[in-house]
């Protein structure tokens, strides 16, 4: 894909913007309607790393995102985002606490599911938020899928919502296949995939650990000589 400035914040990207959930492309990817709605509520994650942002831009209608709008969010409190007064049972957490977590076909039906874009720490510490304190868990079915996610990293890679170690959008995806095994939904999974095919052929970024222990051992060779 070919990198293009966004409108908006001017920094340029290749396909879309993960920051300003604009899609870049020309011509843009014609958007997808999903059997539910989504909110993705994310916890201090990198943008460009979060894969459940593509469902936001390639299915806006049917998807909100929540993410503190600060840039610093990585020291934001997450019982401190905004979000709505949900009510129970319309809507559902997607997040597996254990095996009599009710399985998705084979629970009440809903019309909204909320989506932990977070690693498996945080996303419990993002259930302790009022809002989501109180709805119900629902999980997929096991063995509903292999994740293709082979770049996940070590430090901060996300593991929440799904028990299977899918993506956060891989896990939309199954979701969305399960409440309508009859239309396809692999539109969903157009960024995911142009970034494995990326990292297939250029190998794994380093981490943001990686990145600042590199800039920590410039400096002192800087110093020393």
């Amino acid at each position: 894909m070919q990198r293009h400035a966004c409108p908006v914040c001017f920094a340029s990207k290749a396909g879309y913007c993960a920051d300003c959930l604009l899609i870049l492309e020309t011509p843009a990817p014609q958007q997808i309607r999903l059997p539910v709605k989504f909110d993705v509520v994310q916890h201090s994650e990198t943008n460009a790393r979060s894969t459940a942002l593509h469902a936001a831009i390639l299915a806006a209608a049917d998807v909100t995102v929540y993410r503190h709008a600060s840039k610093t969010s990585r020291r934001c409190s997450p019982l401190k985002l905004a979000l709505p007064e949900y009510t129970a049972g319309p809507v559902v957490v997607l997040f597996p606490e254990g095996p009599h977590t009710p399985v998705i076909g084979h629970c009440p039906p809903f019309e909204r599911v909320v989506v932990l874009e977070s690693n498996w720490r945080k996303a419990r510490g993002l259930l302790q938020h009022p809002k989501l304190a109180g709805l119900p868990r629902v999980q997929l079915p096991p063995g509903s899928g292999t994740s293709q996610f082979s770049w996940r990293r070590g430090d901060g890679s996300f593991r929440g919502a799904v028990d299977e170690g899918l993506s956060s959008i891989e896990a939309i995806v199954q979701c969305c296949r399960l409440l309508a095994p009859n239309q396809c939904f692999d539109g969903l999974l157009r960024y995911f995939e142009h970034t494995k095919r990326r990292v297939e052929e250029q190998g794994l970024l380093p981490t943001s650990r990686q990145e600042a222990r590199a800039r920590e051992q410039q400096q002192q060779q800087e110093v020393g000589g």
